[in-house]
């Protein structure tokens, strides 16, 4: 018997430790998010100066820089997961059935969030971003909360919501270059805070607090 409490409390501990680096993993995921969008649209918005320097097409140089930026950032987002999964795939053989049906959801989520703001009205282009970014959120969160793996991550919803609502007053405003400005810093520090928060909090998952 006290084997079996011994070996039910180590596969418990386990289990915590798992859910740890997951956490850490989207909170890590949300910091490059918050990196990678706000860095494209302001290489975007700088190409018509950068790129003649370079001797190429703005169009070029705007297609360039996007791609290796979500090279890089998509790398450290895949490896951090796939660091994450090593523990679990030595517990039990990874299941594909039951693992990747969210992880497609919220990849086409994303994707197809972020597909739709090409449609957007040119004066709506940039705020267009806080909604593909806002509404991705807070469905990856009621799909992680449907699947319950490795926790609920509220901080994703939260990020989201956050978006979504500083979204209504950028449209009001009539200096197109200012709601750019302002759109962009908002992305950034609101993934920022809800990344690191996650990061930090991280924790607290093996004492049992979160």
């Amino acid at each position: 018997m006290d084997d079996l409490d011994k070996m039910s409390k180590a596969l418990a501990l386990l289990e915590k430790y798992e859910s740890y680096l997951f956490r850490k993993a989207w909170g890590l995921t949300l910091v490059m998010i918050g990196i990678m969008i706000p860095l494209i649209a302001l290489l975007t918005f700088m190409a018509p100066s950068i790129a003649p320097i370079l001797g190429i097409s703005i169009e070029t140089f705007i297609i360039l820089t996007s791609v290796i930026i979500w090279i890089i950032g998509m790398f450290i987002i895949i490896y951090s997961f796939a660091s994450a999964s090593k523990i679990y795939s030595k517990k039990q053989k990874f299941s594909f059935r039951k693992e990747m049906p969210h992880i497609v959801a919220i990849s086409l989520v994303w994707f197809i969030s972020f597909t739709l703001i090409r449609f957007a009205p040119q004066n709506l282009a940039f705020v267009s971003i806080l909604w593909a970014a806002g509404s991705a959120c807070v469905l990856s969160y009621l799909i992680l909360r449907k699947v319950q793996i490795h926790g609920t991550y509220p901080e994703i919803l939260f990020v989201g919501l956050i978006l979504l609502m500083a979204s209504i007053p950028i449209v009001f405003i009539d200096d197109l270059v200012l709601a750019e400005i302002i759109t962009i810093v908002i992305f950034a520090i609101s993934f920022f805070v809800g990344g690191f928060y996650s990061i930090l909090t991280a924790s607290h998952v093996l004492s049992g607090n979160t």
